[in-house]
């Protein structure tokens, strides 16, 4: 089955109408019925966010082999069937390179984790290699606290952390609108109550004096301790390569 196709039995499964399915997605409605066109690109951020909004595993967009039930489409000529083996092919690769971005864990793994656990910190050893727990922010919180991080996540392996006290140290020596962005996103994810995806852009310069510069795609998703405390876990990928 091709992506479009894929794409498009999604939006039926919903039952929305695709302006409203666009709108659940938070894509305006003539980029995504632009995208429906057979034939037409596809942005790999489109099927992200289709992924994040409805649950729709990112593997099923990569496999061959539909895991829903629709009728297979099958392309009437030739170029048809080389632009649809070139994006599915693009996919796979798509889907490869996010999983070997996050160090071993994809974003796939990582939101099927917390959803299985209703966001309880449970679980977790497969996991705490790759993300940094943060404390939760209180009403007079200047920076985001790190409270334990993961000797394989984006921090540790992009900023040089080697203990919590080393990123602690460089998001301090951030800039103030950098602290403040961090600051309100953290928030957001608490009062949102489930994990919030985004994509971040960062220059800074690091404890070492070093430049940062470089794109990510994060994910802070709020998590509940046994004693019923709260904690915000940043699982972050790159997005490309940094300029260090």
């Amino acid at each position: 089955m091709d992506l479009h196709s894929k794409i498009k039995q999604v939006i039926r499964d919903s039952g929305l109408s695709v302006p409203k399915f666009a709108a659940l997605i938070d894509i305006k409605y003539t980029t995504l019925n632009s995208a429906l066109t057979n034939g037409s690109k596809i942005n790999f951020e489109l099927v992200e966010a289709i992924c994040f909004h409805t649950g729709t595993p990112l593997s099923y967009f990569a496999r061959d082999t539909p895991t829903l039930s629709v009728v297979e489409h099958r392309p009437t000529n030739q170029a048809h069937k080389t632009a649809v083996g070139i994006l599915d092919s693009a996919m796979k690769d798509a889907y490869r390179n996010i999983v070997n971005a996050g160090g071993g864990v994809g974003l796939e793994g990582f939101l099927d984790w917390w959803h299985a656990h209703n966001g309880r910190l449970e679980n977790f050893d497969t996991l705490s290699n790759f993300v940094d727990l943060f404390d939760e922010p209180t009403s007079d919180s200047r920076y985001i606290i790190p409270a334990e991080i993961g000797m394989e996540s984006l921090a540790t392996r992009r900023f040089g952390s080697e203990c919590t006290d080393h990123l602690r140290e460089t998001i301090r020596g951030f800039t103030d609108e950098t602290n403040s962005s961090l600051l309100a996103a953290h928030i957001k994810a608490l009062e949102a109550g489930e994990p919030v995806l985004s994509h971040i852009s960062l220059s800074e310069t690091l404890r070492s004096g070093q430049r940062f510069a470089g794109e990510y795609r994060r994910v802070l998703a709020p998590v509940k301790l046994p004693d019923g405390s709260r904690m915000i876990c940043n699982f972050s990928q790159a997005l490309r390569n940094p300029s260090i």
